[in-house]
């Protein structure tokens, strides 16, 4: 199994774990997320079961990447929910980690096309 392919199981391991936290704090009346918590939750475990038997290819790290960006998104549009729950500091850190996941995926995605990150656009001087 290749770092790209690693890369991809690191992270539905944690969008299913973390999603399923999610769902075991809220059966216990811990709050753990703003408005529409469940069904950014269900869509985590969702996307981490696709993750976890999705080949290393460029299409799948973007896909990653995408909901990476589309949960950090959600997260900063809910910010005052956070706050009002007294969440605040969770939500910055699983923020955070969205958007290094989505770097990384972006970052994997790039050199599955066997693309060098640091590598210069094509036709740059």
């Amino acid at each position: 199994m290749g770092s790209n392919s690693s890369l991809l199981r690191v992270d539905a391991l944690c969008l299913v774990g973390a999603s399923t936290f999610a769902f075991l704090m809220d059966a216990l009346g811990v709050p753990v997320a703003g408005v529409g918590f469940v069904d950014a939750h269900e869509l985590a475990l969702v996307a981490g079961l696709l993750l976890w038997s999705a080949a290393p290819r460029r299409c799948w790290h973007r896909a990653a990447a995408a909901v990476h960006l589309l949960f950090a998104a959600a997260n900063a549009a809910h910010w005052g929910s956070f706050v009002s729950a007294d969440i605040a500091l969770s939500a910055f850190v699983t923020t955070s980690m969205h958007l290094l996941f989505a770097t990384l995926e972006w970052v994997a995605g790039r050199a599955a096309d066997g693309v060098r990150v640091l590598d210069a656009p094509a036709g740059a001087a």
